[in-house]
């Protein structure tokens, strides 16, 4: 799942410059999601704690999807700020949500699934900016790469947690 959510992130966040130009407001954007992307990893960590990984994972996707489907539509106007935010917030709280899900397998020592799990983060960065510098060469839409990742990670999710995801 790791591997599918973030080359959704990824490969957005590497040409945002393409999807809202070249500007001021980029560092704007870049800021906002970082920042969010900060309280989102706190968030979920304190969320998973209440409602469990695969349920915050769930969430997480759900919204992520969305966030990045009308993304081009906001992007040239103040509405991308709160979708820059809920997507920053929300990326970076399905690792922690992740992160749970994956120790409470307890298919091997948590050091090792943990190291995966961060090898799948740092492969999907360079996976989501390879994919999405081959859609933007083509001329395609950013935002359907993304949505197909969290597509993706959203059937795995559901074959992998299914009642959580009812």
């Amino acid at each position: 799942m790791t591997f599918l959510v973030v080359p959704a992130s990824s490969s957005t966040y590497t040409y945002l410059g393409v999807l809202v130009g070249g500007s001021a407001r980029l560092a704007l954007l870049i800021a906002v999601f970082g920042l969010a992307g900060i309280a989102g990893v706190g968030w979920g960590g304190a969320a998973v704690d209440r409602f469990g990984g695969p349920r915050v994972a769930l969430a997480a996707l759900v919204v992520l999807a969305a966030g990045f489907a009308v993304l081009p539509s906001v992007a040239a106007g103040l509405a991308a700020l709160p979708v820059m935010a809920g997507w920053g917030a929300l990326v970076w709280a399905f690792i922690p949500a992740q992160q749970h899900r994956l120790l409470a397998l307890r298919v091997g020592p948590a050091p090792v699934l943990l190291a995966l799990n961060t090898s799948a983060i740092h492969l999907g960065f360079a996976a989501g900016a390879l994919l999405g510098g081959l859609v933007v060469d083509a001329g395609g839409p950013l935002w359907v790469l993304a949505v197909g990742c969290c597509a993706g990670a959203l059937l795995l999710h559901t074959v992998l947690n299914p009642r959580e995801s009812t």
